[in-house]
């Protein structure tokens, strides 16, 4: 997992919420592409902390089931169709 303000706890929350905010708030990249979400742009900038660790959550484990999905596709055996 990430160090420093994006450090995550093992459910997906923040260690330190605020600090990660503020990361998120001080990256004029990340704040450009959340301007194509004004949910979670709201979410980032409001004062509702909690949630903001809901968010947080969210994404963490919607990446986790997609790495899981994906690491589970290349351990399926291959199946061959025979044209014969």
């Amino acid at each position: 997992m990430a160090d420093g303000p994006y450090a995550l706890n093992d459910d997906g929350t923040a260690k330190d919420p605020a600090a990660f905010r503020q990361a998120l708030k001080s990256d004029p990249e990340k704040m450009e592409a959340l301007k194509e979400e004004p949910e979670t742009l709201r979410i980032v900038m409001g004062d509702d902390m909690h949630a903001f660790q809901e968010l947080i959550k969210g994404v963490y484990q919607v990446r986790s089931a997609m790495a899981s999905y994906i690491l589970g596709l290349r351990h399926e055996p291959s199946i061959h169709i025979s044209t014969r």
